[in-house]
């Protein structure tokens, strides 16, 4: 029996590994990930202006109260593009009232030249 007293201790060890053990499965459950961005704080802040590389000084040859804009701050445009529209309103005033001041000297002219005619006739006639 001494002769197998070393295979005893042996054997209990190795018992354990005899057994069945369930097998653990590897379960990969999927989750849904939303990524928030934050501010990290990683960047730097400077103070500044930010211009553009081509400016054009623009203006109107008249004076008037803007009625219409087309373009929006920051907007490409194009030569020949309308950007802006005045309230042509005194304008319009002001042409009738031309037209109407022309057609009385046209008016007062043509009373003249027939008073001119008249005073030509009464001068012959003596």
């Amino acid at each position: 029996m001494a002769r197998f007293a070393h295979i005893v201790p042996i054997a209990l060890l190795l018992l354990p590994a005899c057994r069945d053990e369930p097998q653990v499965r590897d379960e990969r459950r999927a989750v849904a990930v939303q990524r928030i961005g934050a501010d990290a704080g990683i960047g730097t802040t400077y103070a500044g202006e930010i211009r553009s590389a081509f400016e054009s000084q623009i203006g109107f040859e008249v004076a008037g109260r803007i009625v219409e804009r087309r373009i929006d701050l920051g907007s490409s445009v194009h030569a020949g593009q309308t950007l802006l529209r005045l309230d042509n309103s005194d304008y319009a005033r002001a042409l009738d009232s031309a037209a109407a001041q022309s057609g009385s000297a046209r008016t007062a002219a043509a009373v003249q030249q027939a008073d001119l005619a008249r005073s030509r006739e009464l001068l012959k006639q003596g």
